[in-house]
């Protein structure tokens, strides 16, 4: 009898519980901490020669920052004849020279045709003459135009071929050295990742992801260090997942102190459907002794 006191001491301790633990903490889904950008340079345009290397793996760079210089000689000649050409005026002026001696050559003829001293074709001849100066002097100045855009083109190859980080970030690893040509089927030179923002994406159910819309702040854990982190919620797909039943949550962690590392296991906890009072339907009146010392072996 004592056995069966004990019993029924026990279920009504689970009745009891069950009230108090809806919602139950069902546990977690895992994510893994990703760069926020990933990005592998690469040498533009043809092939070239690697004259220097700026950086090495592990070190931090800022946007804008040179990383890694090409050989310019050939571009630095052909920039030197393109700032001669542009330069020069000769053929501007002989067309300007042209233009004033045809249109005063027309303005004679214009007079000499009123009174009567020169023919109609004389002066049309004139005319024609002074458009066609006009219009050679024309072509003279948009030539110029042309040879001061070829500068700025070979002067934007040069600066092309001063490679500079596209963001803040750490070099992770470094594929060639300076002296090395590059190819257009290897033209990889290193790869940067921005680790001030780390990103994670979490499975969750479809209930789980009607909890979320972005911009929501959301408490993460860190199982590897033992630490917490705020989430930022920035896309809830619109798509389920036929293949695993879920909606993936992408978010987003500040890191800019650096407490985190890339690739670390990220807990997002979820609720379940708990328990309640109406799983524990039992009668115990109608129990005797036997039935529950057999429910028990």
């Amino acid at each position: 009898m004592n056995r069966i006191h004990d019993l029924r001491a026990f279920a009504a301790f689970a009745l009891a519980f069950s009230f108090s633990a809806t919602p139950l903490l069902a546990g977690y889904v895992e994510g893994f901490t990703e760069p926020n950008r990933d990005i592998e340079v690469s040498i533009p345009g043809e092939p070239g020669l690697i004259t220097e290397i700026r950086v090495k793996e592990g070190q931090k760079v800022a946007e804008g920052e040179v990383l890694v210089v090409l050989d310019t000689k050939v571009l630095e000649a052909s920039l030197a004849v393109a700032k001669r050409r542009a330069a020069q005026v000769g053929r501007i002026k002989a067309a300007q020279a042209e233009v004033a001696l045809r249109r005063s050559r027309a303005d004679k003829l214009r007079q000499m045709s009123q009174r009567g001293n020169a023919s109609p074709i004389e002066f049309k001849r004139a005319v024609t003459d002074y458009d066609v100066a006009k219009a050679n002097l024309i072509l003279a100045e948009e030539e110029q135009d042309i040879n001061r855009l070829e500068v700025a083109r070979i002067e934007a190859q040069i600066d092309k071929s001063r490679l500079r980080s596209p963001c803040d970030g750490v070099i992770v690893e470094v594929f060639k050295e300076a002296g090395e040509s590059t190819q257009i089927s290897d033209s990889r030179l290193l790869q940067i990742v921005q680790l001030s923002v780390l990103r994670v994406d979490f499975p969750v159910s479809i209930a789980e992801a009607s909890k979320y819309k972005a911009g929501d702040r959301i408490d993460v854990s860190l199982p590897e260090i033992s630490r917490e982190a705020i989430a930022v919620v920035e896309v809830v797909s619109p798509v389920l997942d036929a293949e695993s039943g879920t909606v993936k949550i992408s978010c987003v962690i500040d890191n800019a102190k650096g407490k985190f590392r890339s690739g670390m296991s990220c807990q997002l906890p979820v609720e379940g459907e708990g328990s309640s009072s109406d799983d524990f339907n039992v009668d115990f009146d109608s129990l005797d002794a036997d039935d529950i010392i057999d429910g028990q072996n």
